[in-house]
């Protein structure tokens, strides 16, 4: 094993061990909490997808596709999408954030981690003339190990946090469904 393989290998089990991880299918629970409040009155969001490893591309996954069904997965859930000129314009430049790590722990098999944030422009509390643009919520860190030929789940656990993000969006904005 490499020394990068180590290192994040070592990484993910110290994440593990410090951060809850959430179930693959989304079951997590959505309550109001701080961090969830942070969606409050949120008018919509700018994707990002945190540029992929060359390994992952090389197996099929791409960033393209995982922003693709993000976007897919708000807008069909009522949340706006925002373009890169509306997100500079919007009030705290929400942004959902996806970082998606990969590290082969032996030949044929392969740790992952996968994690959704939303960032957003803040205001320190004893100075409120420093913004900082930072981390407001996550959906907690989702870790697994998988064989090489099952890469493709990590898509899955996308969209598992995709689905938390959603429901704590929803959790404060209280957004009454639209009729079909």
């Amino acid at each position: 094993m490499c020394r990068t393989s180590r290192v994040l290998l070592s990484f993910m089990a110290v994440g593990c061990a410090v951060t809850p991880c959430w179930p693959a299918r989304g079951e997590a629970q959505t309550t109001t909490t701080t961090d969830t409040l942070s969606f409050r009155d949120v008018p919509g969001v700018y994707v990002v997808v945190e540029p992929l490893d060359a390994e992952l591309e090389q197996f099929g996954l791409f960033a393209d596709s995982l922003r693709d069904l993000l976007e897919a997965k708000f807008s069909s859930a009522g949340i706006r999408l925002l373009s890169e000129d509306e997100w500079q314009t919007t009030s705290g430049n929400p942004l959902a954030f996806l970082d998606v790590n990969l590290a082969q722990v032996s030949q044929r098999m392969y740790m992952y981690r996968v994690q959704l944030e939303l960032r957003q422009l803040v205001v320190l509390v004893r100075d409120s003339t420093i913004p900082v643009f930072t981390r407001t919520w996550k959906s907690g860190q989702t870790l697994g190990v998988t064989q090489d030929t099952r890469l493709h789940t990590i898509r899955e656990h996308v969209g598992a946090a995709a689905d938390r993000f959603i429901k704590a969006y929803d959790v404060v904005n209280r957004r009454r469904k639209r009729p079909l």
